[in-house]
């Protein structure tokens, strides 16, 4: 019996240690691996360089005729750097009379690694001396030879011959013409004393060279030109695609969209667009408006409108982000209008008796407006006090929370519950 009982326990625990070695131990299947290390993507880069140059010594020499006598006019050889030095490119420009002329050379280099579209645009403020002025764009290339003939064109169209001047420039390719400009011999006593100024702006955007993945090269065809004052900013709004914005600008214009136009407006950081007097975003049909970005959308006391958005038709607003001071609305809707709001910053200058209006939807409409983020000074969207019943305009599933500020006000923040 002794003999049985320690055979038994001898084969216990060799059960026992076997057990304990498969615990401790994996079973070896058929496996194989491939390993393909070192993919990366990486953005081009869209940059341009500008330069202009005055007549001086030691630079350029051009030659065109019907310029200066068709003598040689030759430029200095050190530039004006348009990225770091903000001097205006007309400097010291005073004491004009009838036969006086002058030019710049100005070039602009595609530094980046993408092939670039360039224009010019051109904010004008005329003080009266615009209709007594001509002035020509001029191509030279890098030996100071002309391409192409001068003419006089009259002052006033300065912006429309811009616009129509668009020039693709691949990377390392610079563009070189001379902007030539003066005050026709005919001009009378009434020019006297009067003022003409202009802010210039060299834009640039993706242009239709490279190939995407799929042997396609006008992917980027409708890429749209950077807002830099009023007028570009209106023009590429209503032509639909993105605009960015990437300086500050005075916006003063009724923006309209229509039918099926689809916009998005990027405000970049530290970028501010101050609204005046009938600058506005109107949308009918079913178009549609995305704003994104840091940037702000800021309306003045000067404004004669007091809304930044009215939606009406089959229209929809998309809110991402960027900080919104209304005059008394930010958004409004209409119709069948729908805003949906994911973020951004919102604020209005004045309220109406004694309630804010941040958001509103036009009485008896179909329009709708759902929050699933943002702030709103003074104004709770879970509670909308424009609406009667009042409204919740707080997306299901999530909620406001408010917090009282240093100077009484009140921001009401939507956050998921």
């Amino acid at each position: 019996m002794k003999t049985t009982k320690r055979s038994m326990l001898v084969s216990g625990l060799c059960l026992l240690l076997t057990a304990v070695m498969l615990m401790g131990s994996t079973f070896a299947w058929f496996t194989d691996s491939v390993t393909n290390t070192g993919n990366v993507i990486t953005a081009g880069n869209l940059s341009i360089d500008a330069f202009a140059y005055d007549v001086g010594t030691g630079g350029t020499i051009v030659t065109i005729q019907g310029v200066n006598g068709s003598q040689p006019i030759t430029f200095e050889a050190q530039g004006q750097d348009l990225k770091t030095v903000t001097t205006p490119i007309l400097n010291g420009e005073i004491d004009w009379e009838p036969g006086m002329s002058n030019a710049k050379l100005l070039t602009v280099t595609n530094s980046g690694s993408l092939a670039a579209n360039i224009r010019l645009s051109f904010a004008v403020t005329d003080g009266g001396l615009q209709d007594a002025l001509w002035f020509d764009f001029v191509r030279v290339d890098e030996n100071g030879n002309v391409q192409g003939q001068f003419e006089k064109r009259p002052m006033s169209t300065l912006n429309q011959l811009a616009e129509a001047m668009v020039m693709t420039l691949k990377p390392d390719e610079t563009l070189r013409f001379v902007l030539v400009y003066g005050m026709y011999e005919s001009a009378g006593n009434r020019f006297q004393a009067k003022t003409f100024s202009a802010d210039v702006a060299i834009l640039a955007t993706q242009a239709p060279v490279e190939a995407d993945g799929f042997g396609k090269d006008d992917y980027d065809a409708e890429a749209a030109f950077s807002a830099v004052s009023n007028d570009t900013f209106v023009e590429s709004m209503e032509k639909g695609g993105v605009t960015a914005v990437d300086s500050s600008f005075v916006w003063d214009e009724n923006i309209t969209l229509n039918g099926t136009t689809a916009s998005v407006l990027e405000l970049n950081p530290e970028t501010v667009v101050t609204v005046t007097k009938d600058g506005i975003f109107d949308l009918y049909g079913s178009s549609a408006l995305t704003i994104r970005g840091e940037g702000t959308l800021e309306q003045d006391m000067e404004s004669e409108i007091g809304y930044l958005v009215r939606a009406a038709g089959d229209s929809t607003v998309v809110i991402e982000g960027g900080t919104f001071i209304g005059g008394l609305t930010c958004i409004q809707a209409g119709d069948n209008a729908q805003v949906e709001i994911y973020g951004g910053h919102f604020e209005a200058l004045e309220d109406w008796k004694g309630t804010y209006w941040l958001l509103n939807l036009i009485d008896n409409s179909n329009a709708s407006i759902k929050v699933y983020g943002g702030t709103f000074v003074n104004f709770d969207p879970s509670n909308s006090k424009t609406e009667n019943p009042v409204a919740n305009f707080v997306a299901e599933g999530y909620k406001v929370v408010s917090e009282i500020q240093a100077n009484g006000d009140i921001w009401y923040t939507v956050v998921p519950e």
